[in-house]
């Protein structure tokens, strides 16, 4: 079996570690913050045997990983991310070319992130920074709902350039008011937003 790419992430808002559901709004910057930049379910290998290019972590509790996300490891001799192939209720399978022979316990792994920076963060405005495919750097931010009274709702927005003193994206191309919004029931949609 061949080392899987980890450029693409999966998650699912029930994975451990995630605990999301739509109704839980007070949670939503956190949640997203866990998927794009921290990683989450952070657990500790208690003992790793290598076969080959195949590695099975153990850990001493059901470590609540799921085959098809990315794992990020931080042994001594191993640091990176890789793709879960399998799992049991305390072990983990996965695939590492060139994996050294001896791997030590004793490491924490979890669930990675997209691997965004926070460049932003007041209140209820998040600013991230990522690399588009040309690499590029393209600013994602959110505006997360302040009424609890009302339903769940964030308004977001993808630009290429952003003040990072106000909070806002300043690219010409975000529709409406959607980069400068500060209330999600405030937000105008343009003409020619899609």
């Amino acid at each position: 079996m061949t080392m899987k790419q980890t450029q693409t992430k999966q998650f699912k808002f029930s994975d451990k570690g995630l605990d999301f559901t739509p109704g839980s709004k007070n949670l939503f910057m956190d949640r997203f913050k866990k998927i794009f930049t921290l990683g989450y379910n952070t657990q500790t290998v208690s003992s790793v045997a290598v076969t080959g290019n195949q590695v099975v972590l153990t850990y001493g509790v059901n470590h609540g990983y799921v085959a098809g996300r990315v794992l990020k490891l931080n042994a001594v001799n191993l640091n990176g991310e890789y793709v879960i192939d399998n799992v049991t209720s305390n072990t983990v399978t996965l695939t590492i070319d060139n994996a050294p022979t001896t791997i030590t316990g004793g490491f924490t792994s979890f669930v990675a992130s997209l691997g965004w920076q926070l460049v932003y963060e007041q209140s209820n405005i998040h600013i991230y920074s990522f690399k588009h495919i040309n690499e590029s750097t393209l600013y994602f931010r959110i505006c997360f709902q302040t009424n609890t009274s009302h339903r769940n709702a964030i308004v977001v927005a993808v630009g290429k350039s952003v003040d990072l003193v106000l909070g806002t994206l300043t690219d010409t191309n975000v529709p409406g008011n959607h980069g400068t919004v500060t209330n999600s029931n405030d937000v105008n949609i343009a003409e020619n937003a899609i």
